[in-house]
């Protein structure tokens, strides 16, 4: 516990702690989004519609399918902000 305090202390006056406080605490209409939609994992057990297709192709791959997931979310996150296309831009989408 002390460990886990004193990084907060450290972190608490920069960005990555900002970032969170904003989106925890004072966002409240994204907190509404995140909370209310299907996607919630904690009560739906669901990631996005994609779930099934990314279910199938990860099982022809051998690989666990949030694996997959994952990759293809941090691949479209890469996109969006780095292609010189943006949003029109395409990868594992």
């Amino acid at each position: 516990m002390n460990a886990l305090n004193q990084w907060i202390e450290e972190k608490k006056n920069g960005p990555l702690f900002d970032g969170l406080y904003q989106k925890y605490f004072i966002d409240r209409r994204r907190y509404l989004e995140r909370v209310t939609s299907e996607y919630l994992t904690s009560t739906t057990g669901k990631l996005s519609e994609y779930d099934p297709l990314i279910k199938q192709y990860a099982a022809d791959l051998g690989w666990d399918w949030r694996l997959l997931r994952r990759r293809r979310f941090r691949n479209l996150a890469f996109i969006r902000r780095r292609a010189p296309l943006g949003p029109r831009a395409t990868g594992l989408s």
